[in-house]
């Protein structure tokens, strides 16, 4: 399917999708009063999702994560009363 630029409709062309995209939103008016819902949950848009972490959470992630690289590039040397786990794979 190939899609045509704006720029190159006809204005008759223009006129026709400009009715045929009110005509979609009347019915979607249409539809949204009779089933009881909001209108914007019949565009397909998904809402958004809420975050799963707290700012807190993601504060001590990226703390832990800019450790692990630091360890990783040899910029600091690992805790040393603590040692380091491994991750276990399986393999």
């Amino acid at each position: 399917m190939s899609y045509l630029s704006l720029s190159s409709l006809t204005p008759a062309q223009l006129n026709r999708a400009a009715a045929i995209k009110e005509k979609i939103e009347v019915l979607n008016r249409e539809l949204a009063e009779l089933l009881g819902v909001p209108e914007s949950s019949l565009t397909g848009k998904a809402p958004r999702k809420k975050s799963k972490f707290s700012p807190a959470g993601i504060a001590r992630i990226r703390a832990a994560q800019k450790a692990r690289w630091a360890r990783i590039k040899g910029i600091i040397a690992a805790a040393p009363g603590k040692p380091v786990k491994a991750r276990k794979t399986d393999a």
